[in-house]
């Protein structure tokens, strides 16, 4: 069985989160603790590899469906790990979501501003990404689900030899660089080795519940992009029992390991300053907020030195986020900056204007008791401003799309 965590951008409900101050006090979640909970107790009671629920299977004896074959990204498509066979142990369902516990998952990503889901199982020490049904390549976006005839495909890849799905480049290397972090984060915990590699390349699948969370957005560009990926946690403990459900005390180390993953992928998908923002005025800098994040996302992602200046913030996020639930001064300053943004982005000529304020902000800033690191680029963004003062909002993005961060100088 497997058990999901689903990571929000902001949201206020969040009340089963278990993930420490900073999930608590900026309410990010929604989190489930466990996805198929009568499978679970199958598991401790009876069957320790135990797979699928326990939904009663009409016209036979076999029971269960493997929720992680049940969602509705290419359902009904066999492989060697996803199966019509009611009494196989990745039988997919009698139809996509046809159990309460996917269309449990789907209504949270539809209800809440979902950013990452993790998927957490046992075991191979993988860090999983899409896709799962075909290997992924980045220069021919014809090459989508969404696009190519699929009907005809009954069982992979047999029925699409030489299939590639397509992946921006972008979101491949967000993938990349999301999952290595998370390596690292769970490395540090006693110095276990995770790799991290696309879905297919443990097996081919359909109907996953991290590659449907992605799926949503190509197949709906009106839905939010939601990166989804698959912990494999743990390493093989002599066997198959005890590798899929490991003995105490290494199910206690093994937890923590994907709990240390978890929080660097909560800190790596977030954003601080949306979190903040939200936090501190709720609906009310809302609009000041997706502008922000859709200069982020649409005009700074899709340049290298664009994506250079988003990656020195993302560097602080969790001091960002720690220091807004602790420190009362950095709140109010964080506050007022985003206020001023707001302004400056309502304004009817739209353009990079009250620079003197904002320096004393980020003066007041780096003046607070932050680390070295964040001090040095708070005084990068002190030194930005002097140059893009006055210029127009888009002139100003156009700036900051051909400056690199770290070669930027002050005026």
């Amino acid at each position: 069985m497997s058990s999901l965590v689903a990571l929000a951008g902001a949201t206020r409900d969040c009340s089963a989160c278990d993930g420490g101050e900073i999930v608590k006090e900026l309410g990010i979640g929604p989190c489930s603790a466990c996805e198929g909970m009568d499978g679970r107790e199958y598991v401790f009671d009876v069957n320790r590899m135990w797979r699928k629920n326990r939904t009663p299977n009409a016209g036979t004896s076999c029971v269960g469906v493997d929720l992680n074959r049940n969602y509705d990204l290419l359902w009904g498509i066999e492989t060697v790990a996803t199966s019509s066979n009611p009494c196989s142990n990745v039988y997919f369902g009698p139809s996509a979501f046809s159990e309460a516990e996917t269309r449990n998952v789907k209504r949270l990503l539809d209800d809440y501003a979902i950013d990452c889901m993790v998927d957490v199982h046992s075991y191979s020490e993988l860090i999983l990404h899409p896709w799962g049904h075909a290997p992924n390549q980045t220069v021919d976006p014809s090459q989508r689900f969404t696009l190519v005839g699929t009907s005809g495909w009954a069982y992979l890849p047999s029925d699409a030899p030489g299939y590639e799905e397509y992946m921006p480049p972008k979101d491949l290397e967000r993938f990349e660089k999301v999952g290595a972090a998370a390596a690292k984060a769970i490395n540090d915990v006693r110095g276990r080795v995770y790799v991290v590699e696309q879905g297919t390349d443990l097996y081919e699948t359909t109907g996953t519940t991290s590659d449907y969370a992605y799926s949503r957005h190509v197949a709906n560009p009106e839905l939010r992009k939601v990166y989804g990926f698959t912990f494999e946690t743990g390493y093989s403990q002599g066997t198959a029992e005890d590798s899929f459900q490991p003995p105490f005390p290494e199910a206690d180390r093994i937890a923590e390991e994907a709990t240390s993953g978890l929080m660097s992928i909560l800190h790596s998908c977030v954003c601080a300053i949306h979190l903040i923002g939200i936090d501190l005025f709720g609906d009310e800098e809302e609009e000041t907020l997706t502008t922000m994040r859709g200069i982020r996302d649409h005009r700074l992602l899709q340049t290298e030195n664009g994506r250079e200046w988003v990656e020195m913030l993302e560097r602080h996020q969790a001091e960002l986020i720690q220091l807004a639930t602790t420190d009362e001064a950095f709140r109010s300053i964080s506050g007022e900056l985003i206020t001023m943004t707001g302004k400056m982005l309502r304004s009817e000529g739209r353009r990079f204007e009250h620079g003197r304020e904002l320096r004393q902000l980020l003066s007041e800033l780096e003046g607070s008791g932050v680390s070295p690191e964040l001090r040095a680029d708070l005084r990068r963004l002190h030194l930005l401003t002097r140059q893009i003062e006055d210029r127009p909002i888009d002139d100003a993005i156009d700036f900051l799309e051909e400056v690199r961060p770290y070669s930027a100088k002050g005026g």
